[in-house]
Order: C-alpha cells, then structure tokens, then sequence
C-alpha cells in the first residue's frame, strides 16, 4: 500500500507544479473561505475535484487516504466530489473538464502500470436493488 500512497503523492505533487499551484495552498483553502482562487486565477476546488476523483477511481487507496493527499479534512468530501466529478462528466463542464484532461495527460504515464479501476457507486446501487427485489420477489411467489 505504500507504493500506491508515494505514487498518488508523486501524481499531487507532478499536478500542482504544472497547475502552478503550492501544494500547501490545497489544504490551506479549506480553513479560509474567501480564497477560492489562487494567484493566477484558477479554482483550487476543481484542482482538488480533480485529483480527489482520478486517484479515488485509479488507484487501490481507501477514500480517507486520498482526502488526505488532496487536502480534504476527511473522507467524506472524496465521496460527495466524485459523485459531482461525475455530474461534470456527464453534461461536459467546459470549465471542468480542462482540468481533468491536464490530471489525465500527466498522470497515466505514472499510473499505468497499475491494473486498477474502481467500479462507480452508482453501479453497485443499481445492482443491489435489482438483486434485492429479485430475491423479495422469488420469496413472495415461492
């Protein structure tokens, strides 16, 4: 499991420094609401959107892990942002996705070699209320 964690450490790190971005800045904006910007003017919740929702789906760490990398308090916000992350996804957020993309170009090089992909939430829902209403029915007419 190290070797996931100093690899989505090196993925932050690689991120920050092409977005322009200390890496102190992504935990640091969360105790002061004002800033929501950095400097040169782009949003540090879509960088941390960003990278909260590619390591939490690529790589094998557990939601409190990546919260920490991402500079998160706790776990929940992985979980709330990568349902919204996918709601980007889904209308095509021209604001959004140039984000994505830049994360997605330097970081699968350094991902690659881990064969890794975590099923949507949404899925595993999906699932367990056909299942469950399958078995409730096969219980009823049995």
């Amino acid at each position: 499991m190290k070797q996931f964690y100093d690899l989505a450490d090196q993925v932050v790190k690689k991120y920050c420094e092409e977005m322009g971005v200390e890496r102190e800045k992504l935990s640091k904006n969360r105790f002061s609401k004002k800033r929501r910007r950095c400097e040169n003017g782009l949003s540090l919740s879509f960088i941390r959107q960003s990278l909260a929702h590619y390591l939490y789906k690529r790589l094998p760490l557990n939601a409190v892990t990546v919260g920490h990398l991402c500079g998160y308090s706790d776990h929940s916000m992985v979980s709330l942002y990568s349902r919204i992350v996918e709601n980007h996804f889904e209308v095509d957020d021209p604001y959004f996705m140039p984000y994505y993309h830049k994360l997605v170009e330097i970081a699968d090089p350094m991902v690659e070699s881990v064969n890794f992909e975590r099923i949507s939430a949404y899925h595993w829902r999906s699932v367990d209320k056909k299942v469950l209403k399958i078995r409730s029915r096969k219980e009823f007419f049995v």
